[in-house]
């Protein structure tokens, strides 16, 4: 049995979900360990990759990645 998405609400405070072992691996990696550090590490790229134009439905390989700069 496949489980229905419900569509979320826009004034959401928590997430809860089930993630995939994919998905976990990819928020701890993003996260130096930490999935929830990792979350952020996310909504950061997402918030970068927003304000260079990119919105959501547009194919990944129009974003371009430059280097920022050094530290």
């Amino acid at each position: 049995m496949v489980k229905k998405k419900r569509r979320g609400k826009p004034t959401l405070r928590h997430f809860r979900r089930e993630l995939t072992n994919l998905e976990r691996s990819i928020l701890v990696i993003a996260g130096g360990g930490d999935p929830a550090e990792g979350w952020r590490t996310l909504c950061d790229v997402y918030r970068a990759a927003h304000a260079a134009g990119w919105r959501y439905g547009m194919p990944f390989d129009t974003i371009k990645v430059t280097s920022g700069p050094s530290e």
